[in-house]
């Protein structure tokens, strides 16, 4: 897992960037690193809200995450 922070972007513009970078790595040629390789992205996010506490809007976004995981993966959810 890693974190992004895209900062002064909404969510529209969040849930944006995620679907490209989940495309972006669906795309790319992973059998060059195994024969057979296939890699695909579940993502999470969460727009922080004004005075939501780090920790809060981090947590809404592994939510998100694991729902992304549980609905099929290779998807983006958010929280």
């Amino acid at each position: 897992e890693f974190l992004l922070l895209l900062p002064h972007t909404e969510l529209a513009g969040g849930l944006a960037v995620a679907e490209r970078l989940r495309h972006a790595v669906g795309r790319d040629d992973w059998q060059r690193l195994a024969a057979g390789l296939a890699v695909t992205a579940s993502l999470g996010l969460a727009a922080w809200g004004p005075g939501e506490a780090l920790d809060d809007v981090l947590a809404r976004a592994d939510v998100a995450l694991y729902r992304a995981k549980q609905g099929g993966r290779n998807r983006t959810e958010a929280g």
